[in-house]
């Protein structure tokens, strides 16, 4: 499903953040992306949505050569990889709910459908009864760069496996909710 052959990535100065890297990941497989500061691992995230290219080496996620991709094709790819990022994503004028039928809004699934799936997303990571709060009135809401979970965080994370995409790219950040709601959101549903 994703493939990395011999791909580097050289920024301006000379600054290589990753060096002849191959990988395969098969569908279905989890894989955690992990090194210390500085090691790539933000680089290879961007590489794989598209938001850098890659100095040389090739990227095959899905059957498609992603550095072929003409620039139209990009949203396409994005949409099926779902990603969390570091930052809030949350939107402060919407509720718990809507935030998390936000995303698949955008992606423009049925209205029945979103009506269906967000109840089990929020079930899912235990915030049914704060599905009417807006994300400012949640703990943790305010402190953006806390380590510690949250509701805000679990509403995050809470976001990206709504559409059921093929690929899940959680990042650093995401690792955030606890252990019990953490394992429960990976584990796989049918």
């Amino acid at each position: 499903m994703i493939r990395f052959e011999n791909v580097s990535k050289i920024y301006k100065g000379g600054v290589t953040a990753l060096n002849d890297v191959s990988v395969d990941i098969a569908k279905g497989e989890f894989v955690f992306l992990v090194g210390p500061s500085g090691s790539g691992k933000s680089t290879f995230l961007k590489l794989l949505l598209r938001d850098e290219l890659a100095s040389s080496g090739r990227i095959v996620v899905a059957g498609r050569d992603i550095g072929r991709l003409g620039s139209w094709k990009v949203p396409q790819l994005r949409r099926n990889i779902g990603c969390v990022f570091q930052d809030y994503k949350l939107l402060p004028s919407k509720t718990v709910y809507e935030n998390v039928a936000f995303a698949l809004e955008v992606i423009g699934r049925p209205r029945h459908i979103i009506n269906t799936q967000v109840p089990q997303i929020l079930d899912l990571v235990g915030l049914t009864k704060k599905a009417d709060n807006f994300t400012t009135e949640l703990s943790g809401a305010s402190s953006r760069g806390s380590r510690s979970p949250g509701p805000s965080s679990t509403v995050r994370s809470s976001c990206w496996p709504t559409s059921r995409r093929g690929t899940w790219i959680p990042r650093p950040r995401s690792g955030s909710c606890d252990s019990s709601t953490g394992s429960t959101a990976m584990e796989p549903r049918s």
